[in-house]
């Protein structure tokens, strides 16, 4: 191997790293990092720390006078709203046609999450004539299952 193909090699590598760090970052969710508290400054573990912030918190409420065993009340959740469809599935339907009825009909939240289902499990094609009754208490596992059964 000759000089110019080394150094060829070695600016592709350092290229591709480049590269490969940007999309890293780029694709990375936004975090936030934790507020540095007086006296916490130098290194510590993370379990360290996050004792350390815990530590202070409940330092927190006992000054602000707050009763260590007093609970906060809390409304009862209220139920979720479970929606119902018969999907009607012709001659012609595409998942993603049956993905948007389902997305409007408030079954799943995103018609994309169906879709990436289909696709993962090669189950594009298998989608079944008929009428199909879904809810949105489904998974979208039994969603699936449910349209590719006649």
């Amino acid at each position: 191997m000759n000089r110019s193909a080394l150094r060829g090699f070695a600016s592709g590598v350092i290229l591709a790293t480049g590269v490969l760090t940007l999309a890293y970052y780029v694709d990375r969710p936004a975090t936030q990092a934790a507020p540095v508290q007086p006296g916490m400054q130098g290194t510590q573990s993370a379990a360290g720390g996050l004792q350390a912030q815990l530590g202070a918190g409940v330092q927190d409420q006992h000054a602000a006078g707050a009763a260590p065993n007093q609970t906060a009340q809390h409304e009862p959740a209220k139920p979720k709203p479970i929606y119902k469809i018969s999907l009607k599935v012709d001659r012609g339907t595409t998942p993603e046609d049956a993905a948007s009825q389902l997305e409007k009909g408030k079954v799943i939240p995103d018609k994309k999450i169906l879709i990436k289902y289909f696709v993962n499990n090669r189950l594009m094609y298998s989608l079944k004539r008929g009428t199909h009754n879904l809810n949105s208490n489904m998974t979208i596992a039994q969603i699936a299952s449910n349209l590719i059964k006649p």
